[in-house]
């Protein structure tokens, strides 16, 4: 199985088993999320918020989730708090940029995506989501992420 191949999760969950703690819970929840396990990934970011609200990796990594799992709409909640624990992180403000953007928020997506480069104009990954906002929009493609729907002009 993917928890008992060395490496990453692994360590995370040995770490984890010897004491449970926050940042266990959510070096565990990281690392099944970049192994592609959302439900695992989610019930630890859980676990580490039952242990401390004020967690913001940890809601960030819920609203990450509720993105790649196309439901935008429920993670506009975890990616807000994720801001508000953590109001100077860019990463942040990137995933609210991209919640936005998936429920149709051109505009509060490009807000959020340049705090994000305000606040650290390296975050690439900002700046690309960015351009790609705009590129989308002048072409006229509606929704900010998805193109127009045949038969409907864009709006």
């Amino acid at each position: 199985t993917i928890e008992s191949t060395p490496g990453e999760l692994r360590q995370a969950l040995a770490s984890l088993r010897a004491v449970a703690t926050p940042a266990g819970h959510l070096r565990v929840g990281l690392a099944y999320q970049r192994a592609g396990v959302l439900d695992q990934a989610f019930e630890h970011f859980d676990a580490a918020l039952k242990q401390n609200s004020r967690l913001a990796a940890a809601y960030d990594g819920r609203a990450r989730i509720w993105r790649d799992w196309g439901l935008p709409g429920l993670g506009i909640g975890d990616a807000t708090r994720a801001v508000f624990f953590a109001p100077h992180s860019a990463s942040a403000r990137n995933t609210l940029g991209t919640l936005l953007a998936g429920m149709a928020d051109c505009e509060g997506a490009r807000s959020a995506y340049a705090r994000a480069l305000a606040l650290d104009p390296a975050a690439s990954y900002a700046r690309s989501n960015l351009e790609r906002l705009g590129e989308r929009m002048a072409r006229g493609v509606e929704r900010c992420g998805r193109p127009p729907r045949e038969g409907r002009p864009p709006s």
